[in-house]
């Protein structure tokens, strides 16, 4: 699930945006004729289309890889990521995880966040012919989430936790879920609730805990709304241990917490 999740969501972001600067058919003609000039971007647009189906273009899923692959074989970063999922997942192309571990390296090479973390997830599932490697995963994840990109991100997280290809180092998975915690991220907050609450990677303070855990129950996204009754036990479970004047104080950080930008 999460190898699917991580290698298609990236691609999806790509091709949604294609879709909506679809324009007209004249506008797709123009296109079309920067693809046959060689323009890789065009080459890569003119595929996607032909992928999703806009007006002026039927759905074609060979023509859609001709024109991916011919921006590729040019080294368009952003082709070689889109090439290596259709490998990955077998849309147009048979399924072939070496192909893909391939294009995601020729991308991610070139600084493409996506390939790096997709390029990531083999090392760390052990597919496409490369045997699992857990420090060039965190190599990778490193690079992608240097440039924001919140799935690396997350993956770094794990590795730090769990001592995945560097050393456990509790300090600095709450530094990074910091970061998230901040942007408002829900399931970030309630961890780094737990981590004050313990004192684990962090000096315990009750206060900033209930403030984050607060923060979190009262922001729950449906992908996580299972996690509801945990983070609100352990909210509870905090504002046991503070005196009122304390849990006020929790309470009005809380209020006056504004997200940082996403």
């Amino acid at each position: 699930m999460l190898q699917k999740a991580v290698f298609s969501f990236g691609y999806m972001l790509v091709f949604i945006l294609a879709l909506c600067a679809a324009g007209s058919a004249d506008e797709i003609e123009a296109l079309r004729l920067k693809a046959q000039q060689g323009n890789p971007e065009a080459q890569l647009r003119l595929g996607q289309r032909y992928y999703g189906a806009r007006p002026g273009v039927n759905r074609d899923l060979i023509l859609a890889l001709k024109w991916i692959q011919k921006a590729a074989e040019q080294g368009y970063a952003r082709a070689q990521y889109c090439l290596g999922w259709h490998y990955m997942v077998g849309q147009g192309v048979q399924q072939d995880d070496r192909q893909s571990c391939h294009w995601y390296r020729l991308a991610a090479e070139q600084g493409e966040s996506r390939a790096q973390t997709n390029l990531a997830l083999c090392y760390e599932m052990g597919i496409g012919g490369l045997i699992r490697d857990y420090a060039e995963a965190f190599k990778w994840y490193e690079l992608a989430a240097e440039q924001g990109n919140a799935i690396a991100g997350g993956r770094l997280i794990r590795f730090y936790e769990e001592g995945l290809g560097v050393p456990q180092n509790f300090s600095k998975v709450a530094e990074l879920l910091r970061k998230d915690a901040e942007k408002g991220y829900s399931h970030s907050q309630y961890k780094l609730g737990v981590m004050y609450a313990q004192g684990r990677g962090v000096p315990q303070d009750l206060i900033k805990a209930h403030m984050w855990l607060n923060l979190a129950a009262s922001n729950v996204p449906d992908w996580i709304e299972y996690l509801r009754p945990e983070m609100v036990e352990w909210r509870e479970k905090v504002a046991g241990q503070l005196t009122p004047d304390k849990l006020n104080e929790a309470q009005s950080l809380a209020s006056d917490f504004k997200p940082s930008g996403k």
